[in-house]
């Protein structure tokens, strides 16, 4: 009897407040995204492997601007893609952003913020 993986999906939010339970529990990396953005279309891929290799030890959240407008003052974005970082302690209110990238950014770099904010490594 064959096997079937399935493949771990990007976390959709509905709500800002979401995100905060979720960085209680480990790091989430956050790609906030909108339709018709070339760019964000290019970092689906790399966010997708990134949610992969990272499950387990790490959310990735994948969030569209035109369903959640209210993030957009929220977490001051400028630009999409926007990629944050983030961690929340225990009796936090609100998550802390550890890293803040826009546009175009290597996924060795997501990698290494995940990383450095307490996610495993992928080689486990």
């Amino acid at each position: 009897m064959a096997v079937i993986r399935r493949k771990p999906r990007n976390v959709q939010l509905t709500q800002v407040s979401q995100l905060t339970e979720l960085a209680k529990e480990k790091p989430v990396l956050v790609d906030f995204w909108s339709r018709g953005c070339p760019a964000c279309r290019a970092m689906d891929g790399i966010v997708s492997e990134l949610a992969e290799e990272f499950e387990g030890s790490a959310h990735v959240v994948k969030v569209n601007l035109t369903d959640m407008p209210e993030s957009i003052q929220a977490f001051r974005l400028q630009g999409t893609p926007t990629f944050l970082v983030m961690t929340a302690k225990e009796d936090a209110r609100k998550p802390t952003a550890r890293f803040r990238a826009s546009g175009l950014v290597k996924k060795e770099i997501l990698a290494k913020a995940l990383i450095s904010a307490g996610a495993e490594t992928p080689d486990r």
